[in-house]
């Protein structure tokens, strides 16, 4: 997906004449890459943690939970 907002951005970039324009496509391309950054790094992660991994397939946050008496 990074290298598709690149691709999008490098000439779009460059045949824009105002300069207002060339900002936005940098902000706005800077922005959509590092959303996806975060987004490919911890989708994984959060589905791990609410799903669970293992035979048992119980969550991981219910399992982590102790209760004191």
């Amino acid at each position: 997906m990074t290298i598709v907002i690149w691709l999008v951005f490098v000439p779009s970039y460059f045949t824009t004449f105002r300069a207002v324009q060339q900002r936005i496509f940098v902000s706005l391309a800077l922005l959509l890459n590092a959303s996806n950054i975060l987004l490919c790094l911890y989708v994984a992660k959060i589905y791990a943690l609410f799903h669970g991994l293992g035979a048992d397939k119980q969550p991981r946050i219910a399992s982590n939970i102790q209760v004191c008496h």
